[in-house]
């Protein structure tokens, strides 16, 4: 998570699926005075949010949205959980590409021009790739 938030000078997270619920595995903010703040252990909802929904779309959730989130391999949340801010959230893979949960960097709206977001994307895949061939999983 420290070596994600130094790439881009923004809050990184890892969340797993617990139940109908998220947690906040690890977390580590950016070293900036504005930043989004919540701490390790923290319990959220599956409803909004850019790590939420690709908890949901990768353990199976039916539907076209999903079915969307799962082609593309990520999810941008615009203002979704707080309007505020913007993330984007991404698969983790483990044995047997299991699910093992969803990296997630936020990133106050200002700064998260669709400019922006390109380059942040780019990081996030490969540090979800890098990871998830850490935890042993099969990514192409």
């Amino acid at each position: 998570m420290r070596e994600l938030a130094e790439q881009t000078d923004e809050t990184a997270a890892f969340y797993v699926k617990d139940g109908n619920r998220r947690i906040c595995l690890f977390r580590h903010h950016a070293d900036r005075m504005f930043r989004h703040y919540l701490e390790e252990g923290a319990s959220l909802t599956l409803d909004k949010g850019a790590t939420a929904r690709i908890l949901m779309a990768f353990s199976g959730e039916p539907g076209p949205f999903y079915d969307d989130i799962r082609e593309k391999g990520y999810y941008i949340s615009l203002g979704e959980r707080d309007p505020d801010n913007g993330a984007i959230g991404v698969p983790v893979f483990a044995v047997e590409n299991s699910l093992a949960g969803s990296l997630g960097l936020t990133v106050q709206m200002q700064r998260f021009t669709p400019e922006a977001q390109i380059p942040y994307l780019q990081v996030m895949k490969q540090s979800a790739a890098d990871l998830s061939r850490t935890l042993s999983a099969h990514t192409s």
